[in-house]
């Protein structure tokens, strides 16, 4: 059988993220864009640009992926979209950004989210307890 069929059947049955590591936010968000919810549900193969191997993972460059992914977006002196809940230097919870008007950024950055939910991968993640009482639907 022809090698390059095999690699497209392969590609339709994972979602494949080819992430540069220097860029981190800027790749994952052109690889998210416009894909469509299908997609985004199959399971999921992570790839940096500086390394040769491909494959859905059990955890490693996944785990890697999103937690230099959400540290970079976490950073409010490079990226916009969260800002410090009180503007002091010690505070370090994050809640959204309103001023941040770029909507298929935005967009994007929510089926990141939710990429790494559904692929329970675990990040540390700096928000009031609010945000996660309203993802569980507790009150």
């Amino acid at each position: 059988m022809n090698p390059a069929a095999l690699n497209l059947r392969v590609a339709q049955l994972q979602f494949e993220i080819d992430n540069d590591k220097e860029k981190v936010v800027e790749s994952a968000i052109s690889e998210v864009k416009g894909k469509d919810e299908t997609s985004l549900l199959l399971p999921l193969a992570v790839h940096f640009k500086d390394n040769e191997s491909w494959g859905v993972d059990a955890g490693g460059p996944m785990k890697e992926f999103f937690s230099r992914l959400f540290e970079e977006l976490f950073n409010v002196e490079k990226h916009s979209i969260f800002k410090k809940l009180k503007d002091s230097p010690s505070c370090t919870t994050l809640w959204f950004n309103k001023d941040d008007k770029d909507l298929d950024k935005l967009r994007s950055v929510g089926k990141l989210f939710a990429l790494m939910f559904y692929n329970k991968v675990i990040v540390t993640m700096p928000f009031p307890l609010l945000v996660y009482k309203k993802l569980l639907e507790t009150r």
